[in-house]
């Protein structure tokens, strides 16, 4: 119908608008190509009508293989001696029992085996490999900037045990507050903090020592 098809489209701009802002400061937004986003309907694998905005399955086969093996690649060029840093923190990982340490522990690792001096190449060395997804380490946020994550691994585990479906163990039979608490994540997507260190602490009590 064409009235469903011009909503459809309106809805899809906006969708389109705030990706596009959101995208726009971050390393990596000149790779992206913002005049072809692609809505996929991945609930048909079919064709679909030429005016429809939503792509199916097959036709985002075809947009992903034409991205896969164009020319243009991401690239940065960096300083050699920044290379051994991401060994360092793979051994670091193996060494401690934590996934987290102190941003002051990884800053003089990362000075002793990448051979800096200046605290600027530190940062920069710290922000490359955080845009790389082989550390996070948040710099715009006081309560995390004073921690790495050297295990990724570690924290899309946790993230995980509340996205997917049925992994989640709650014990809400003799607690009417955790109850409450509950219902107020599955309607309304909001997760308390106490709420999700008891769903923690029930789901993956290693993980859990971490999370203070």
């Amino acid at each position: 119908h064409p009235g469903d098809l011009a909503r459809r489209k309106a809805k899809l701009k906006t969708i389109r608008d705030n990706i596009v802002a959101r995208i726009k400061n971050k390393p990596y937004a000149s790779f992206i190509n913002r005049s072809n986003i692609v809505f996929v309907d991945n609930s048909v694998s079919g064709s679909n009508a030429s005016q429809d905005p939503i792509v199916h399955v097959k036709m985002f086969r075809g947009q992903l293989f034409k991205a896969m093996y164009s020319d243009k690649k991401m690239e940065e060029a960096i300083p050699i001696c920044w290379l051994p840093f991401t060994y360092a923190m793979r051994l670091l990982a193996e060494e401690v029992s934590s996934p987290v340490v102190p941003t002051a522990e990884v800053r003089m690792i990362a000075k002793e085996v990448c051979h800096l001096e200046d605290d600027k190449d530190v940062d920069a060395v710290l922000e490359f490999y955080h845009n790389l997804g082989h550390i996070l380490h948040f710099t715009d946020n006081a309560a995390l900037q004073e921690n790495v994550v050297i295990n990724v691994e570690w924290l899309v585990k946790v993230v995980s045990v509340l996205l997917v479906p049925g992994s989640v163990r709650v014990d809400t039979d003799h607690d009417q507050v955790r109850q409450e608490e509950y219902q107020f994540l599955i309607e309304k997507g909001i997760l308390l903090e106490h709420f999700a260190q008891h769903i923690w602490y029930l789901n993956c009590p290693k993980i859990a020592e971490h999370l203070t």
